[in-house]
């Protein structure tokens, strides 16, 4: 690979190895006239997959979102349901735009068959998006409709951080005490399951709650605890800091 690099052709970067685009529009036509592009387009989709799997997803960036959005094709053209799921929540690792995240879990949806329990995954994968992207209704419409799905299914796992999505969302609306409850509904599921990403969420999203309601001590306290429980995790904490203040 290097005496490649070394004759310009192709280039390092990131730790990465990349071809150059002339060449490897070029390679891509001789292999669609031999009839490989499907299969090894394939093969692309499952090294991404597997490259999520090695990985959190919302600790690593990945710069090559061309590669995630061709993965993601080819798993909708082969209707590969469990292949589509797993690239999909896979997205935080390429800081996918809420806008295209929506679209990508509208494919997901339509052009696989997805158990009961991706249905769940998906709807609250879709949640937050919506949420940010000011559709409260829709958010909420979808984040109860995924903690249906994964309660239905027995997913403990799974069920804990989409009754804190539902919280999060709640909270930002009218429905003050049902946030409140749903938020520590969150919390006591992810005690009991260990999830410490959920525990998290539910801590901070319940500390800001509480901060806009105008209890300040209650705030501080719920905030410092999901501090401390970032911090020992190996999770982000600007954000929660930025609630501190």
């Amino acid at each position: 690979l290097q005496s490649l690099v070394e004759r310009s052709l192709l280039r390092f970067s990131d730790e990465r190895y990349w071809m150059l685009q002339t060449l490897r529009e070029f390679a891509r036509e001789q292999l669609a006239e031999l009839g490989e592009m499907g299969r090894l387009d394939l093969l692309l989709a499952h090294h991404v997959a597997a490259r999520i799997n090695r990985v959190d997803p919302a600790l690593v960036f990945f710069p090559d979102i061309d590669n995630w959005r061709a993965a993601l094709e080819r798993a909708l053209a082969e209707n590969d349901a469990e292949l589509a799921l797993a690239l999909f929540m896979g997205s935080g690792a390429w800081r996918v735009r809420e806008t295209e995240l929506v679209y990508w879990n509208d494919r997901v949806v339509a052009d696989t068959r997805q158990t009961p329990a991706g249905r769940g995954l998906l709807l609250r994968s879709r949640a937050l998006p919506l949420w940010i992207l000011g559709d409260a209704v829709g958010a909420v419409e979808a984040a109860e409709e995924a903690v249906s799905l994964l309660r239905e299914q027995g997913s403990p796992d799974e069920l804990a951080f989409a009754v804190v999505v539902l919280g999060l969302v709640l909270s930002r609306g009218e429905e003050v005490d049902r946030a409140r409850q749903t938020l520590q509904e969150g919390l006591a599921i992810a005690t009991t399951t260990a999830d410490r990403r959920a525990a998290i969420w539910a801590l901070h999203s319940r500390g800001e709650l509480e901060r806009d309601q105008g209890n300040p001590s209650l705030a501080q306290w719920l905030l410092e605890s999901a501090l401390a429980e970032a911090a020992a995790a190996g999770q982000p904490t600007a954000t929660i800091l930025q609630g501190l203040g």
